[in-house]
């Protein structure tokens, strides 16, 4: 198998697409400079690359500058020499994922060889949490690429060294051939994200200008490409519920008596068991020069659960059983011609489907309020044994997902080249039309039973419907379209290189979105009247009625546009330094057309991103590597928040009087002037935010819910980093990183004049979003703040039998913005909607201090350990061990509808420290040959059950109700305010789960499997 080709000088792969920029930093590439004795370059000397392991040498012929590229080589140690006749020169070369190594070999005799070389590494130290190919093979089983770096916002995992809280100013964004790749669970999986076996991964993009990240950083992957000589693999994997660690405890409110708290509760387990066969495939064509990959897998999981029904008369026992399945698989064609010349086409399907469901079980250990136990029992609703097995069993989702990634890298000349790649997505997901309802349904909102001539069997209770909802996901599409163009230069001169870059890429986003009702909804409310919005009273001779179609219904288009220049410059042979300049345009897609429609479009000059980083190593040896780098980041608005705000959000109702007790005959829709009865009014409760609505002409201040001075979130990067080669696989870095926020975008509530309290997309702390409260001008609302410093130790031994790497952090967050990723929320991931500035309030305590602290990722310190050893029988044992510091928790009470942390942040101390250890072992057994490997894999090993949040840090239940001065007469008591209360005769209720923990660490996970490679 090749691990090399050689290239024209100074012709260096900087690729804009990130699959072509993953396949880069897969590999490395080395520059060989040959002079004889007087420094004078030597023309036509052939310079070989052997590599220490296994693999084929790698070779290219120097120019008449004296110098060759070899480009793609794998990472590893290598002895690069170059030979004339009677004269030779040899070096030692170690080549790392992303890096560029320079050599210069002087000839002089045999017999006075002297190796003189200098590796200059371009990457930044980020280079150390690469996931290199013996890590990829050695990745458990039954993982999905996000398992595998541990994207669990809320779990902390060994594996999630790099993706911790300074990262998360916003969930990570997933880059495959060249195409950015929502969430798994939004439009269905995507192939790469299960069929980890299938990928090339990357460690978080670096601070070059061709990088396509966002403030939460990204992930780049590229499918794997054929090989020389035939190759493939067959596997199957099991998971069951069997293998698996116990259910965590938990404390409730008992739902029969809201003062009653249960503790030390657990949901009974559901069976359950997943199996996935597997296949990977890749090799030459037969013909020159095209060699091929193909991977694909496909897993089905069964539950089954008994359940009895509180209200079912004869407590039977019903059995429920649904499942779900997945199929996902990619190919991919690669032509290599002449002179470093490529093309490629890759394709991948995914396609989702689950059917059916089952009612949620009380826990084992609750009681009833007659004290019987709740075990086995539902409180769902039972309609009869065939209503109710329909309800559960006739429900079920599908989904769909289509890729095709072309991409040509073309070299022209021995000082340019070309590359160019295009990505098309067609993910989509629906509901079945068989699971939807088909007629219009109408609801009691109140019961008919106190109406005068109602016949007996007409009369129903509140929430009965005569129809099956229509509501679900009519069709669900987002296209993205996504063309990327980069030309190289290299000039090239002998003693100083550089290498200039130049792309362009450009991104389309459609989507189209219908998920909601179908068919109208009537909503009946017998004997009521109706208060209309200007404070008048309305109803028909029985009540009033309604008439909606709730959901996010649209079609809408979006474009963003980067292009970036980017200089590489070696001054020396030790020191390296690349400097770029990228800015981006952002049209977000509006659902919605015509006057007085403003969406916000952020122009190249408002996102614009330099970026800097550089490498020294001090001597020829090479044991030391000094490295800098610095970098702004702009993000970009979510297919997600277009929707919610832009247009998408559809809530129209209107009402009519009820006018007929004969409301079966109802038949009405949205818009309609025919419906029975007269019309009241119509009220709009999703208007669009980009949209001029007619109560902001009250204050004359904004024309839409948008601040038109709005600017996109960005965020700030630098660090500096020494690493020193102790020994030949040996390893120790000492590096800092620190982070921050320059802006946020957010929903900033606003007290406006004339118009009250209004949500508004603005930057908090800037423009309109500064004085949000005019009553109490002394209070501006501060700026969003997120603050990270980390200080990172490692030492690193690579090899055979025992590698291991063992890391110390010492890190801080600290802030009043938990960032996009709302780690003060749970993680909830609402982008740019998240709840930290809805009101004044949340930003100041109880001393009229700004909120500001330690934020709930902050865990100061973490010890690390990634220990293989592999036995004589071959025999390959992983631990995984981790040890943190515990997150900080805040008090908070509510006030007036928002969360108020009175004492500031942190004032409640820190969660136990947490720990987890993970273990894999594996086995290879050769048959001839064949390889049969046997795999047993255990994620949290001792099953520790250690608490990640509490289930209340409010010391009440109920809202403080004083009246808003109350809150600005600094300082103040939330113990006097509830005295003050009660003494009132208000219900103010203590928290009797005053910080009982109500979140656990995961429980034990265990994964067997199986595969025959060839």
């Amino acid at each position: 198998m090749r691990v090399c080709r050689p290239a024209p000088v100074l012709l260096l792969l900087l690729l804009v697409a990130p699959q072509l920029a993953a396949a880069q930093q897969r590999t490395g590439t080395v520059e060989v400079t040959v002079e004889d004795v007087a420094g004078r370059p030597l023309a036509g000397v052939l310079v070989t690359a052997a590599p220490e392991a296994a693999g084929e040498p790698c070779r290219c012929t120097t120019r008449q500058d004296g110098r060759c590229v070899m480009l793609a080589v794998a990472p590893g140690t290598y002895q690069v020499f170059a030979a004339t006749a009677g004269q030779a020169e040899g070096a030692a070369a170690t080549v790392a994922p992303g890096e560029h190594t320079v050599l210069v070999l002087a000839l002089r005799a045999e017999e006075r060889s002297t190796p003189r070389a200098a590796g200059v590494p371009v990457a930044t130290m980020s280079a150390r949490t690469a996931i290199d190919r013996e890590d990829l093979s050695n990745l458990p089983a039954r993982r999905t690429l996000f398992d595998a770096l541990r994207l669990d916002l809320a779990q902390p995992s060994p594996g999630n060294w790099w993706r911790d809280a300074g990262d998360a100013f916003a969930p990570p964004r997933l880059f495959i051939d060249g195409v950015e790749y929502p969430a798994p669970e939004e439009h269905g999986p995507h192939p790469a994200v299960h069929a980890l076996e299938a990928l090339r991964l990357d460690a978080p993009e670096r601070p070059g200008a061709s990088a396509a990240r966002g403030t939460g950083g990204a992930i780049s992957a590229a499918w794997r490409a054929g090989a020389s000589r035939l190759s493939g693999e067959a596997s199957f994997v099991y998971e069951g519920w069997r293998l698996n660690g116990a259910p965590r405890r938990f404390s409730r409110y008992s739902p029969w008596d809201r003062n009653l708290v249960e503790r030390n509760l657990t949901i009974p387990a559901t069976p359950w068991a997943d199996v996935t066969p597997g296949f990977s495939l890749g090799g030459p064509v037969g013909l020159p020069h095209l060699s091929f990959h193909a991977s694909g897998s496909f897993s089905r999981r069964d539950h089954h659960r008994k359940v009895v029904f509180l209200d079912d008369p004869d407590r039977v026992v019903r059995h429920f059983s649904w499942f779900s399945w997945s199929a996902q698989g990619s190919a991919n064609l690669t032509a290599t011609f002449s002179r470093g010349r490529r093309a490629r086409l890759a394709v991948a399907f995914g396609r989702r489907r689950n059917r059916g469901g089952a009612p949620a079980l009380e826990p084992d250990q609750g009681r009833l309020p007659d004290g019987s136990p709740t075990a086995g029992l539902t409180r769902s609703p039972f309609a009869g044994a065939v209503e109710t097995q329909a309800r559960w069993r006739d429900t079920g989702a599908d989904a769909r997902r289509l890729t095709l990634s072309p991409s040509i890298d073309w070299p022209i000349g021995g000082a340019w080249s070309l590359s160019a790649s295009a990505a098309l997505s067609f993910p989509s997901s629906w509901t079945p039309r068989s699971f939807r309802g088909t007629a219009t349904r109408r609801i009691f909102a109140t019961s008919n039973a106190r109406v005068s001539g109602i016949p007996p069997g007409e009369v129903h209770a509140a929430g009965f419907a005569d129809h099956p909802s229509s509501y679900g996901t009519v069709r669900d599409t987002t296209r993205r379209a996504l063309l990327s163009l980069e030309a190289n230069w290299a000039p090239g001169r002998r003693r100083t290189a550089h290498l200039f870059a130049a792309g362009l890429r450009a991104e389309r986003t459609s989507d189209t979105v219908y998920i909601g009702h179908e068919r109208p909804v009537i909503r009946l409310y017998w004997n009521r009247a109706l208060v209309t919005a200007n404070g008048s009273r309305a109803r028909g001779a029985y009540g009033y009625y309604t008439v909606a179609r709730p959901g996010t219904i649209g079609r809408a288009a979006g474009t963003s546009v980067a292009a970036w220049l980017q200089d590489r410059w070696s001054p020396g042979r030790h020191l390296s330094i690349e400097a770029g300049l990228r800015a981006e345009r952002e049209a977000p897609p509006s659902y919605v057309e015509g006057p007085g429609v403003r969406t916000p479009v952020f122009g190249f000059g408002d996102m614009l991103a330099p970026r800097l980083s550089m490498a020294w190593k001090p001597d020829d040896a090479g044991a030391w590597r000094l490295q800098g780098w610095f970098g702004l980041y702009s993000d970009h608005f979510t297919i997600r928040l277009a929707r919610t705000l832009f247009g998408a959000r559809h809530d129209l109702v209107e009402s009519w009087t009820l006018d007929t007790m004969d409301w079966r005959t109802l038949e009405c829709d949205e818009g309609r002037r025919d419906c029975p009865g007269q019309f009241i009014e119509r009220v709009d409760r999703q208007r669009p935010w980009n949209v001029a609505d007619p109560l902001l002409a009250r204050s004359s201040v904004l024309a839409t819910r948008i601040d038109p001075g709005l600017r996109p979130m960005q965020t700030g990067e630098w660090g500096a980093g020494i690493e020193r080669q102790v020994a030949r696989s040996t390893s120790v870095g000492l590096a800092y990183t620190g982070k921050w926020l320059v802006r946020a975008v957010e929903d900033v509530g606003l007290s406006l004049p004339g118009v009250g309290e209004l949500a508004v997309l603005a930057n908090p702390g800037s423009g309109w979003a500064t004085t949000v409260a005019p009553g109490h001008p002394a209070f501006p609302l501060p700026k969003a703040s997120r603050r990270y410093h980390e200080l990172e130790v490692e030492l690193r031994r690579r090899g055979r039998p025992l590698a291991f790497a063992a890391r110390y952090r010492w890190s801080r967050l600290t802030g009043n913005y938990g960032g996009l990723a709302a780690s003060d929320e749970g993680g909830r991931e609402s982008t740019n909607l998240t709840s930290a500035f809805d009101a004044l309030y949340s930003s100041y305590d109880r001393f009229g201090r700004p909120v500001d602290g330690p934020l709930p990722g902050d865990r100061p310190h973490r010890l690390g350990l990634d220990a293989t050893l592999v036995l004589p029988s071959g025999t390959t044992v992983s631990i995984s061990a981790l040890l943190e510091s515990g997150r900080p928790e805040s008090s908070e009470i509510t006030f007036r509808g928002a969360p108020v942390w009175f004492n500031g942040l942190g004032d409640l101390g820190r969660q136990p420290p947490f720990s987890q250890v993970d273990a894999r072992v594996r086995q290879d057994i050769r048959v001839g040959t064949l390889v049969v490997t046997l795999e047993a894999s255990v994620d949290n090993v001792f099953d520790q059950g250690a608490p990640l949040g509490f289930f209340s840090n409010n010391p009440y239940r109920d809202r403080l109700a004083v009246p808003e001065a109350a809150f600005f007469e600094f300082p103040w008591d939330p113990a006097a305010w509830a005295r003050l209360l009660r003494d009132q005769g208000v219900r103010v209720r203590d928290e009797q789960l005053f910080l009982q923990p109500n979140r656990f660490q995961r429980p034990r996970r265990a994964v067997l499997a199986a595969a025959l490679r060839f």
